[in-house]
């Protein structure tokens, strides 16, 4: 017998006899559906995305036996497609991996149709039809060098092929994205390499490169826009401001340019004191051949005495008004010689040398300067005599001092043209004018080299003048930013004298000699590996881009 409390007891109604959209309260105790992961959804939409291609021509297989097996295929098709929806219908990874399955399935049909047509060409020797089938094969991103037109026309057909295989009802879309996709690709390939070019910046010359590489090794550093002129250096110099990074650079090149002389020539500084030290060091070698006796004129020294006074002889006979008298005098005193004393023949030289100096200083006398150089002609005739001597004399040992002597008071002799004497400082821009001759050797060859290449990051430091680590524009620039946009804006103080000193850094500095990679632009990608992965991919997109939604 009921109680008095069962009109209140109410039983839940069942589940199965409640509607779903009457369940009322009680859907919030449903438990959610799991979520899809990424693996599954990715191997679920794989298969999905193999079945989308097969579907279709199985189908078409069963109706060939009978209409109703063909009815009873397409019947499972639909249901596993729904199923699909069902389950993965939010799923990003699932609608990846199905796309993946569809080319996997659809790009190898698209190569071997177009393999078949490149065959028949080759075949037939229709070098056309043969374009044609490497754009098919391709996905139009190559032709065997035919043009755009072909490449339409084989991504066309390959876009066509591939989404027909999924269904045919889309075989016009793909056709064409096939169709467009060649030019969009070239589009690509111009638009990076332009912005690659920009980036890069204009091309240098391979000898700036070669001269920054061989200065680096005794130490030379250079603005680096000057050899790599990429837009990210551009910038940190823009900054920086360019002439206070060349500035930085030439001071920071001074102390290698002044040691790389002291090496050459052996002194201990560059003052006209250290300088005559070295001379007088070389000279000690000269003073020894003072005791080899006597000197025998030959002919070759005849010769070169002959070709100097040529050019003088023939400019008095056109216009003696303009010949200095010593010239002529000068090259018949030493012609008449039939020998020399040794010690006569060095004190000769070094007389020779000292007036051919001084004469080829006078700026303003170009007949001094014209005996100057008749001087070092002449100098130079005795000396290579003097060689030719001892080594017929068989005296090996005044002939490698002589030797040395000779190479070191021509290179005293460079180095003090490029030398301020108040300062004793190199000023390498100087050092290019004996590299123009010829003289120069070693290490002083390529701080020379350096210095033309770079005049900018060799200027003499007495020529710069002071150096502000920052300038006024500096703290002018930082205090209108803070202003504007509050006291970091100050840091601004600090950020350019960085930015210099990351210019020359030696990070920098490494990578600016090395020779750029210039790529023009292409369709298709260099190495096989690549070119299989564009491949498919041109096949790919025409059928990830119709059947996506699928």
């Amino acid at each position: 017998m009921a109680g008095p409390w069962e009109k209140y007891q109410a039983a839940p109604p069942a589940a199965a006899a409640v509607p779903p959209a009457e369940a009322g309260p009680w859907t919030k105790y449903a438990a959610p559906a799991p979520a899809v992961g990424t693996i599954e959804g990715l191997g679920a939409g794989f298969v999905r995305g193999v079945r989308d291609v097969i579907d279709k021509p199985a189908q078409v297989l069963a109706n060939a036996f009978s209409s109703k097996e063909g009815d009873r295929v397409a019947a499972l098709n639909e249901t596993g497609k729904s199923d699909f929806d069902k389950t993965y219908s939010d799923s990003t990874a699932a609608d990846v991996g199905r796309i993946a399955g569809q080319v996997a399935i659809a790009a190898p049909a698209g190569a071997a149709l177009g393999a078949g047509v490149r065959a028949a060409g080759v075949a037939s020797a229709a070098p056309r039809v043969a374009a044609l089938g490497r754009a098919i094969e391709t996905g139009g991103l190559s032709a065997d060098g035919a043009g755009l037109a072909t490449r339409v026309a084989g991504g066309a057909i390959g876009g066509a092929a591939t989404t027909a295989l999924v269904d045919p009802n889309d075989a016009a879309t793909g056709a064409a994205i096939g169709a467009a996709l060649p030019a969009v690709v070239r589009g690509l390939g111009v638009a990076g390499f332009r912005a690659q070019q920009a980036m890069r910046g204009p091309e240098v010359p391979t000898g700036l490169r070669d001269a920054a590489a061989a200065g680096a090794e005794s130490g030379l550093i250079v603005p680096p826009s000057m050899v790599k002129p990429t837009l990210v250096n551009r910038a940190v110099e823009g900054y920086a401001g360019k002439a206070s990074v060349a500035q930085q650079a030439s001071s920071r090149n001074q102390g290698f340019l002044n040691k790389i002389a002291r090496e050459a020539i052996g002194a201990e500084d560059l003052t006209p004191e250290g300088l005559a030290a070295v001379r007088a060091r070389a000279n000690q070698a000269y003073d020894a051949l003072g005791r080899a006796g006597t000197f025998t004129a030959d002919d070759a020294f005849r010769g070169a005495l002959e070709k100097v006074g040529a050019s003088s002889k023939q400019l008095k006979a056109d216009f003696p008004e303009v010949i200095h008298k010593d010239v002529e005098a000068l090259v018949d005193s030493f012609a008449g010689k039939t020998a020399f004393d040794a010690q006569s023949a060095i004190e000769a030289i070094k007389r020779l040398r000292a007036s051919a100096n001084a004469n080829k200083s006078a700026f303003s006398d170009p007949e001094k300067q014209a005996l100057g150089r008749v001087q070092n002609k002449v100098s130079g005739a005795l000396e290579d005599l003097i060689d030719r001597n001892l080594t017929a004399q068989g005296k090996p040992e005044l002939l490698a001092g002589y030797r040395n002597a000779r190479q070191t008071l021509a290179r005293v002799y460079d180095v003090e043209r490029a030398t301020n004497p108040s300062t004793g400082t190199i000023d390498g821009r100087k050092l290019v004018a004996a590299l123009k001759k010829g003289r120069l050797t070693g290490d002083l060859k390529k701080a020379a080299e350096f210095s033309a290449a770079f005049p900018k990051a060799t200027q003499a430091v007495e020529q710069i003048g002071s150096q502000p680590g920052i300038s006024p524009l500096d703290f002018g620039g930082a205090a209108l930013g803070s202003a504007a946009f509050g006291p970091a804006a100050a840091l601004h103080l600090v950020a350019r004298p960085l930015a210099r000193a990351a210019a020359l850094s030696q990070t920098m500095q490494r990578g600016i000699t090395k020779a750029p990679t210039v790529d023009g632009p292409r369709l298709g990608l260099s190495r096989p590996a690549e070119s299989e992965v564009a491949r498919l991919a041109a096949a790919g997109l025409p059928v990830g881009l119709t059947n996506r939604d699928r």
